[in-house]
């Protein structure tokens, strides 16, 4: 019931009138009658979608395929039946040997939440033991695990090769099979605006499907590290969503035969002998059941990431910074000063900015270039603690650019230390080009020394949000990028796969010594445009820029594809704004969001045009330009002449405060995906704890459709919510089941958006 007086406006066609509720039995009845007037009289729409989508009649914790997840644990974790790997041993099939292996299993209580699992397999001949182990979560259809084999006998083992941390097979009777996924980045100039994009195959019978990630980059290719197995059948539709935590170079196949599909996953090029005592991990693998819908499957995955895979901050899954960028100003930060940073940030204080943003450049670079530092004290006089001290001061932290493995040729690990770093085996290549040297994060003394130097500068500096860029990836003109081939280089014939297991060991090894020496701080896991996203690096890590195609410029419409793709698979990732412009803002906005924009325009101009034309205060005209791209390509631009519009930015900046909390909550497309600018494109963030959520539409710039039909989703049918139309302040009163039926919006003008929020004022409960 209703606790508290609530005067709104509801609307019925052009009818107007006040209710004023307080929570007696009459007055709900009157309420009840209204809406039951709206339903019989209003007009039929339709509403947009694929009928495939269409909405289930039941919730989302009715999803939670629980009994599934357990009985594939019961079929799959034991020793006389299946095990849900596989490898070569010695040429021979594991499944052919390990039955006659030694086995023991163990079970306890890790917490409330999770129960670890481990299962060991020795085989008494030659010491290999094969170590699984899995937590089953309890709060989730879920499980995880990851594959360990040591070398506990006296002389090396024989090949092992074409391990998969996943061989498993699933499937029901007279069942179709449609593999769900999105798609991977590009990394630097190779990036596309359908970077991100989700893809639907069907699994023909008797086919295989093989993806596998790019140049040793998790998300740089195809497709992320994650897939949704979706399984229809006659009145029923279940699945199973598989993640991958590798940060290197993984491998998936899917093979349909007539009434299931087998799963296989795990490192590519594993070909490998261990020595005594020596020991392996495989990637991370994940599985999470579903039934009844595939978004339901695909929120269930985005409540466990934010619950088990994603950083936390005091017990709650950490919020996405909000941040400024002078990048446009001051050449990155090759011409950013203390002084001048703290100015600019100052403006945007205001704002309620949480960080500055300092790009590539802050180094002392006049004996070459060095991303390791020293500080450039001629502009840091005070180091960049000082910088951090000022912006402390007005309540924010400051972000610093990094890549620890490209390290530019001139910092002193490259000048004392020549042998810590991998280099493709080419005679070709000039041997003093530092371009294609990386440092090895494999080797013990390596990893001792960057990340000593990290964790030390961090504190020392007070280091807020440590970016991590890098290694080269598409800049570097060379046919293989960094990491694959130098990994694959360094390794002898018998022993392929040891230099990228020992490296990505190092990387998390790095990530985590960092957070624990310096809990507070955030790492910002870059990549060349997010091509290190896997659920072992977002364990440790954020993602602020998720993709460089069209950069810089902007452009929302690819922002907004951007965020309609990577919202089925990751609670949160960030890109920025480049002008205080409604359209182009809630283009770019997420949980968090970096602003790009010059408070002193017009007299200074930034060295980028916008990818947008934005409204300029009469008289001021807007420019039309040529501006070039990340690509090397020459597209248009656009250059503003208004003075900075602080109000408009306050206005937007606020609203992002205001909402910035529902993009952790349920995601739900609204329209079919789409990169056309003659499309709409809407989709609705749900909080079910709260009771309420936003839904995001957007006209786009060549679209002729002034009106659309929405559908929402999460909300109980027998409910009555407030709808309020953000842009013009109206309200409305509906029920669920009107609402999850048909949402009317109008939109007169081209390359508009409108925000409408709703929360849940009526309970049948």
């Amino acid at each position: 019931m209703l606790s508290r007086a609530l005067v709104t406006e509801y609307h019925c066609g052009c009818m107007r009138q006040q209710l004023l509720w307080k929570g007696s039995f009459g007055l709900v009845l009157r309420v009840y009658m209204h809406l039951l007037l709206f339903t019989l009289f209003a007009p039929a729409v339709v509403a947009v979608g694929d009928d495939s989508e269409s909405m289930p009649g039941v919730s989302i914790s009715e999803a939670a395929a629980f009994d599934l997840r357990d009985r594939w644990v019961k079929d799959n974790f034991s020793h006389d039946r299946n095990v849900p790997f596989s490898f070569l041993y010695d040429g021979v099939q594991s499944s052919q040997v390990i039955s006659d292996w030694k086995f023991h299993s163990e079970r306890f209580e890790v917490n409330p939440q999770k129960t670890q699992r481990t299962l060991r397999y020795r085989d008494p001949d030659s010491g290999l033991e094969i170590r699984l182990e899995a937590t089953i979560f309890k709060s989730h259809p879920a499980i995880e695990w990851v594959i360990r084999i040591k070398n506990t006998g006296l002389i090396e083992t024989p090949v092992i090769s074409e391990l998969m941390a996943l061989d498993s097979v699933f499937g029901a009777q007279d069942s179709s099979f449609l593999l769900h996924y999105a798609r991977g980045v590009g990394e630097g100039v190779s990036a596309k605006a359908t970077d991100l994009g989700p893809v639907r195959k069907a699994l023909n019978p008797k086919s295989t499907l093989r993806m596998s990630s790019m140049h040793g980059r998790p998300s740089w290719g195809d497709s992320l590290p994650f897939f949704n197995l979706e399984m229809v059948s006659e009145g029923s539709r279940q699945g199973v969503v598989m993640g991958i935590g590798w940060t290197g170079q993984w491998q998936a196949l899917f093979r349909r035969e007539d009434d299931s599909v087998q799963l296989q996953a795990g490192m590519e090029g594993t070909h490998l002998k261990l020595f005594p005592g020596e020991e392996i991990r495989s990637p991370k693998m994940m599985l999470l059941f579903w039934r009844h819908h595939r978004l339901y499957g695909q929120n269930l995955l985005r409540r466990l990431i934010l619950d088990q895979y994603y950083p936390q901050s005091n017990g709650r899954p950490r919020t996405m910074p909000f941040l400024c960028s002078s990048s446009g100003l001051y050449n990155e930060a090759y011409r950013a000063t203390e002084k001048n940073q703290i100015q600019f940030a100052s403006e945007f204080a205001k704002l309620g900015v949480e960080y500055l943003w300092l790009d590539v450049g802050w180094h002392d670079s006049r004996d070459g270039h060095s991303h390791l530092g020293p500080v450039d004290l001629q502009r840091f006089p005070n180091g960049l603690r000082g910088l951090s001290e000022g912006l402390s001061k007005m309540k924010m932290g400051l972000l610093t650019w990094n890549a620890p493995e490209f390290l530019g040729g001139s910092s002193w690990i490259e000048k004392e230390f020549p042998k810590l770093f991998l280099r493709p085996d080419d005679p070709d290549l000039d041997p003093k080009n530092p371009l294609f040297d990386i440092l090895n994060f494999g080797d013990q003394n390596a990893l001792s020394l960057i990340t000593d130097h990290t964790a030390t500068m961090i504190g020392q500096e007070k280091i807020g949000i440590y970016r991590m860029d890098g290694p080269i990836g598409s800049n570097l003109d060379y046919a293989d990028k960094q990491p694959l081939r130098w990994w694959r280089d360094a390794d002898a014939p018998d022993r392929q796969g040891i230099t990228q297991i020992r490296y990505v060991e190092g990387l998390y090894h790095f990530w985590d010594s960092i957070r624990e020496r310096n809990p507070n701080v955030i790492i910002d896991l870059c990549g060349g445009g997010a091509t290190r996203i896997d659920l072992e690096a977002m364990s440790r890590c954020l993602y602020l820029w998720r993709s460089d195609n069209n950069h810089p410029g902007f452009e929302p419409e690819d922002f907004q594809a951007q965020t309609f793709g990577i919202s089925q698979w990751l609670p949160s990732t960030g890109t920025a704004s480049g002008y205080p412009d409604t359209y182009s803002f809630r283009s770019s906005i997420n949980n968090g969001v970096a602003l790009a924009w010059n408070p002193y325009q017009p007299e200074v101009k930034q060295s980028w045009a916008l990818a947008f034309p934005v409204s300029q205060a009469p008289p001021h005209q807007l420019k039309e330009v040529v501006r070039t791209t990340v690509d090397g390509k020459q597209r248009i631009g656009y250059t503003v002449s208004e003075p900075f519009p602080w109000e408009k930015a306050k206005q937007l900046t606020d609203e992002f405060l205001r909402i910035r909390h529902y993009y952790h909550g349920d995601f739900y497309p609204l329209t079919p995906y789409s990169t056309e600018k003659n499309v709409w494109l809407a989709f609705q963030f749900h909080r079910p704890d709260l009771k309420s959520g936003i839904v995001m539409v957007f006209r786009r710039s060549e679209s002729e459709t002034e009106r659309h039909n929405l559908k929402l989703w999460g909300l109980n049918a027998n409910s009555v919510y407030e709808v309020k139309f953000e842009d013009s302040g109206e309200k409305l009163m509906q029920t669920g089941a009107q609402l999850r039926s048909s949402l009317e919006i109008l939109i007169p003008e081209r390359r508009s958006s409108r925000l409408i929020t709703y929360q849940e004022v009526l309970s049948p409960d």
